[in-house]
Order: C-alpha cells, then sequence, then structure tokens
C-alpha cells in the first residue's frame, strides 16, 4: 500500500513540478523552462530537493550557505514588506500596529516549524 502512495505522491510532486514549469514559461522565466525540458531533468531535480531535505550534509557548503542565505532574505523582505505596509497606515492605533507586527512574526516562526515538521519525512518514500 505504501509503495502505491508514495508513486501517487511522487507522480503528483512531479505534475505540480510541470505546472510551475509551465507558468515560468509562460511568464517569460525562459531559462527555468528550458533547464527542466524533460522527464529526466525533473526527476534529478526531485532527487536534489530530497537531498537537501533529508542529507543538506551531501549538499556542498557553498551551495548550502547560498541556499540558506537566500532562505534568509526571502523571510526578511516578506515579513519587512508586511511590517511596513501596517507601519504605513495612519487608520491603525500605534498600539495596535505592535500587536500587528508580534502576529506576523509569531507566525513567520509557527509556518516554518510546521513545515519543517511536516516536510520532515516528505521524500521518505520517494527513494529510487
Amino acid at each position: 500500500m505504501s509503495g502505491v502512495i508514495g508513486n501517487a505522491t511522487y507522480d503528483l510532486v512531479k505534475s505540480v513540478i510541470k505546472k510551475i514549469i509551465e507558468k515560468a514559461k509562460s511568464e517569460g522565466a525562459n531559462e527555468i523552462a528550458d533547464k527542466y525540458d524533460s522527464d529526466e531533468k525533473i526527476e534529478i531535480l526531485i532527487i536534489k530537493i530530497n537531498e537537501y531535505v533529508n542529507f543538506p550534509e551531501k549538499i556542498h557548503p557553498e551551495v548550502l550557505r547560498g541556499i540558506k542565505e537566500e532562505e534568509r532574505v526571502d523571510d526578511y523582505m516578506y515579513g519587512f514588506s508586511e511590517i511596513m505596509e501596517i507601519k504605513g497606515n495612519k487608520k491603525i492605533p500605534p498600539e495596535e500596529v505592535e500587536k500587528k507586527i508580534k502576529k506576523i512574526k509569531d507566525r513567520k516562526s509557527k509556518a516554518k516549524s510546521i513545515d519543517e515538521k511536516i516536510f520532515a519525512h516528505f521524500w521518505d518514500n520517494h527513494k529510487k
């Protein structure tokens, strides 16, 4: 039974990746679409994602550092833009602004820990 579920999940992930690639191509991001233009290349991407999630020690330190830097920048910019939008809204009283900022920060930290828990073993049944 777990093999059937694993295969179905693998096919779903592959399908989602293909849709992302199609969207990238339709939006002019041809370098992404060209890089993953075959099932074999998509399978390599899935293997690399698996290694990143389950075996980060196998990833070259420079690559891992670059990924972590991108994640930090993304987290910072996402939270920063939300906070600036709230702070720029003169209709919200200052004490309410602080409450909203705290909620954003709490949500971000909870979301990250939830994601890590949910996806920690996501690829376990997808190894070849």
